[in-house]
């Protein structure tokens, strides 16, 4: 009697873990949380640089923001803070990005800008060449 129960429990358990794992289980290769297109480093003049583009994002989340770190031509790294940010965001909806960089470098002197969005702790990176 007591090797029916032990079967019985055992394949509950087995049931629960393949259940655990269909619900829960998370894939790797799920879409980013943003994509980003027509990014581009606009010379405003008089050493005023701006990012302009179109991000859309994947989901709805809270609050959102692009950061960024530019990496010099010494081997140097230059933060770039809160390059714009958003209250919350709509999935499917194109928001365009138009804003200033805070950049102490010169540009002449950054190899690329990588660009960090994070919305509601998932992120997603982009590079820019000036």
């Amino acid at each position: 009697m007591e090797k029916k129960y032990i079967g019985i429990i055992c394949i509950v358990a087995v049931i629960v873990i393949i259940a655990i794992a269909a619900l829960g289980g998370g894939d790797s290769t799920s879409k980013p949380i943003a994509n980003v297109t027509d990014v581009q480093i606009v010379d405003e003049g008089y050493g005023m640089y701006s990012l302009t583009g179109k991000i859309v994002f994947s989901e709805d989340t809270g609050y959102a923001e692009i950061n960024g770190e530019a990496k010099l031509s010494d081997g140097s790294v230059e933060d770039i803070p809160l390059v714009t940010n958003w209250a919350s965001t709509t999935a499917g909806t194109t928001y365009n990005i138009d804003t200033p960089l805070l950049i102490t470098s010169d540009m002449s002197s950054i190899s690329e800008i990588t660009f960090t969005v994070d919305a509601d702790g998932k992120t997603t990176e982009f590079t820019v060449t000036p």
